[in-house]
């Protein structure tokens, strides 16, 4: 067995340690939630037969966040540097539009659409939200939330 993060030689061979995993289960759609040790986590997603649209905008201060749609499609409602308001939209079908980075800082919102089976893998140090179990998860503002509801609702 060669050596990797995941792996500690010992005298009588190698002990295997894997990511850690949690397993959520939210308005029938199914996440499994993998920490690395390094850090990172990765989680893979699979949204509802009815899909599901996350109004609530975030923005994390130290990671950023690499969405990969494997099926289906979700739409991403992200605010750009300059404050402009831009879409865009993942689906399995397009291979030049299968991934998107988030970068830190950046509010964004997400819709599933049905079934969809998309990765989500966190890179970075995380910068822990106090309010949020010291997950580093923030909350977009007002002006945000408001343009993500509208974005959604017309979808």
């Amino acid at each position: 067995m060669s050596e990797s993060i995941f792996t500690r030689k010992t005298e009588g061979g190698s002990i295997v340690t894997p990511p850690s995993c949690e397993v959520k289960m939210t308005d029938g759609g199914l996440q499994l939630r993998f920490k690395l040790p390094t850090g990172g986590k990765v989680s893979i997603s699979e949204a509802p037969p009815e899909g599901k649209i996350e109004k609530r905008g975030h923005y994390h201060r130290g990671l950023l966040e690499v969405y990969t749609v494997h099926s289906g499609e979700i739409r991403i409602l992200y605010r750009d540097q300059y404050g402009r308001f831009e879409q865009v939209i993942l689906s399995h079908q397009y291979a030049d539009a299968c991934c998107f980075e988030v970068q830190k800082g950046v509010c964004h919102a997400i819709s599933q659409g049905p079934c969809a089976v998309f990765t989500t893998q966190t890179i970075g140090t995380p910068v822990g939200n106090p309010e949020r179990n010291g997950n580093d998860w923030y909350l977009a503002d007002e002006g945000f939330q408001k343009k993500a509801e509208e974005y959604f609702s017309e979808k």
